[in-house]
């Protein structure tokens, strides 16, 4: 919405975040979502006044000691609390900041667990507009979220797919307003879990290389065994980026790694049409065939992964790959053996 609107939204984090400090730095303890919203509506809200301004803002608590989700709604659309068997929406909208000065904001709360996903967004996904003149709408985001909802998708996927559900009901027109959608999913407790989104572009196989290598290093992982997961996440990548397609220009890849004792579970997940070629299936390749493109990747990831399997779920790929970590230096020579052939 032009200059102005970003030094206001650059002021009023600035403010948020100042007085979250002031909370911490005096030793204030457990304050609530409300009592910091309303001391920073106390500060802004009469300077907005005076530029004839106004702002909104939702600001959420996830809570997983609790396991509950606090918001504190300024003057946008209520947050989709989403489960497997149960969607409900938090948060009603209040005045936005710059209105009242007066105005007293309170919080509201939902339970939340590992199945949850969250979507905020801002209204201009409900007001996108179909060429004959329909809005999106309320009723037909509840429909698609319900839709998505029991999908166990991961917070990219959930994202990229309510904003395409959107954009193929505008079928091309314009859109009037700016649309973001902020998606979360809330994981399961473990301290041997890491998550990255990369854009879907052959420049991310750099960063790709080192958040493996990185978590590899946290978690005193063998080298060989390191250098296995990073080939097989390579070809994975590569093959989704030249051979997936999505309907958003700016679509990304989900990767999550995860530790289990002595498994390494490794996901990528992204929106596009189910892979020509299954991924568990080698046996109908012929790795020397060089007319097939994409030939040698397969045979790669079986000889260097313990398991791999592959779902399309609702126009969402996701490929599962499990490393077995070696309980000998035995072991550890067969692994590197097999990294040598490869």
């Amino acid at each position: 919405k032009g200059p102005l609107a970003a030094i206001l939204a650059t002021d009023v984090k600035l403010v948020v975040q100042r007085q979250f400090t002031n909370y911490l730095s005096h030793n204030r303890g457990r304050f609530s979502v409300a009592e910091l919203v309303n001391d920073v509506h106390r500060y802004l809200t009469p300077k907005l006044i005076e530029l004839e301004c106004f702002v909104t803002l939702v600001y959420l608590r996830i809570d997983r000691t609790q396991n509950r989700l606090t918001v504190v709604n300024c003057g946008h659309p209520s947050i989709w609390v989403l489960h497997p068997d149960r969607q409900a929406t938090v948060g009603a909208p209040g005045l936005p900041l710059g209105i009242l000065a007066d105005e007293i904001y309170e919080e509201c709360s939902a339970p939340i667990d590992s199945q949850t996903s969250l979507i905020a967004y801002s209204d201009g996904l409900t007001d996108v507009i179909s060429p004959d003149g329909q809005a999106y709408g309320d009723s037909q985001l509840a429909e698609d979220v319900r839709r998505f909802s029991a999908t166990g998708w991961g917070a990219n996927a959930l994202g990229e797919m309510v904003m395409t559900a959107a954009m193929e009901f505008a079928k091309g027109a314009p859109s009037r307003d700016d649309l973001t959608i902020v998606s979360i999913a809330i994981p399961e407790h473990t301290e041997h879990s890491n998550w990255v989104r990369l854009p879907r572009k052959l420049d991310s196989i750099t960063p790709l290389r080192e958040f493996i290598t990185e978590f590899g290093r946290r978690e005193e992982i063998a080298d060989p065994l390191v250098d296995q997961m990073v080939l097989v996440a390579v070809e994975a990548f590569t093959n989704t980026v030249r051979h997936s397609r999505s309907a958003l220009q700016f679509s990304a890849v989900e990767v999550v790694l995860r530790r289990q004792g002595l498994v390494i579970d490794l996901r990528m997940e992204s929106p596009g049409p189910e892979y020509s070629i299954n991924p568990t299936t080698v046996e109908d390749l012929d790795p020397t065939d060089l007319s097939m493109e994409g030939g040698f990747g397969l045979p790669i990831m079986h000889s260097l992964a313990s398991s791999i399997d592959y779902q399309n779920i609702q126009g969402v790929n996701r490929m599962d790959f499990r490393f077995d970590i070696p309980r000998s230096e035995e072991h550890t020579s067969e692994f590197q053996s097999r990294l040598h052939l490869v």
